[in-house]
């Protein structure tokens, strides 16, 4: 009998960055080695990985494009289904979750199995299962999101560093970080001197510097981490209702 070909979904919002700006990966990898364990339990054979690393299943906009190629190969035929740590690894609003269950319930032979959370997606209470589990996944973004505002308003207010996204070329604990930082401040002094992102986006690539995909920095990003109030020595707090800059 054939082995079925079978894919695996990995997915983690936040991940930290190694001294030169890419992404370590390592809850990625702890879901792929758990994952690859199931495919075998499975007897299955993983013919590839889809790898949404740092992005966001919970927020509106953030495109996820493993995510998209899954489910076009699955409703293709390109493979036999997939395997999953947790179904809010998979998903964690209402349309994303839908879209997964709709593909299976055309094509219940497919397979669709989790790790955790008992959920087998060729199955109609397998489906209701993680889609229930998918927005209680969502649930708690929601919730840890609006009391992290709550915390960084009022640190904002009152003077103290926040909790954010951590700008390039520095550490969570606000220390510079190399050789992003070296980097970052040749980038800023050749702007002044008349460089154009282009060519320190050039600079930056060739020194192995990539985006949050492993793909060459775009020219935005450079742009943007040019130009970011923490190279002023300000940390920028923003909401729909505050912006406020204090000193870092």
């Amino acid at each position: 009998m054939k082995e079925a070909a079978l894919g695996i979904y990995v997915r983690q919002s936040d991940d930290e960055r190694g001294p030169e700006g890419r992404w370590l990966g390592a809850a990625v990898a702890r879901q792929e080695y758990a994952c690859q364990w199931l495919v075998a339990a499975l007897g299955g054979v993983a013919v590839r990985v889809y790898d949404d690393n740092a992005r966001s299943a919970s927020l509106p906009g953030v495109r996820r494009p493993a995510y998209e190629e899954l489910l076009a190969d699955l409703a293709a035929g390109v493979i036999d289904g997939f395997v999953f740590a947790h179904a809010d690894r998979v998903a964690r609003r209402a349309s994303d979750a839908a879209r997964v269950c709709a593909l299976y319930e055309e094509q219940p032979r497919l397979v669709g199995r989790s790790v955790e959370g008992g959920v087998d997606l060729s199955r109609s209470s397998g489906r209701s299962l993680f889609l229930r589990q998918a927005l209680d996944g969502g649930t708690e973004a929601d919730a840890t999101a609006r009391r992290q505002r709550a915390a960084n308003l009022h640190r904002a207010l009152t003077g103290q560093a926040h909790i954010g996204a951590i700008a390039w070329g520095w550490d969570k604990e606000g220390r510079l970080q190399y050789p992003a930082a070296a980097l970052l401040r040749h980038g800023i002094e050749a702007a002044v001197s008349g460089a154009c992102v282009r060519e320190i986006r050039a600079d930056w690539s060739h020194h192995g510097v990539t985006g949050r995909t492993g793909k060459p920095v775009a020219r935005k990003t450079v742009l943007l981490r040019l130009i970011n109030p923490r190279n002023a020595g300000y940390r920028i707090y923003a909401s729909a209702r505050c912006f406020l800059a204090v000193d870092a």
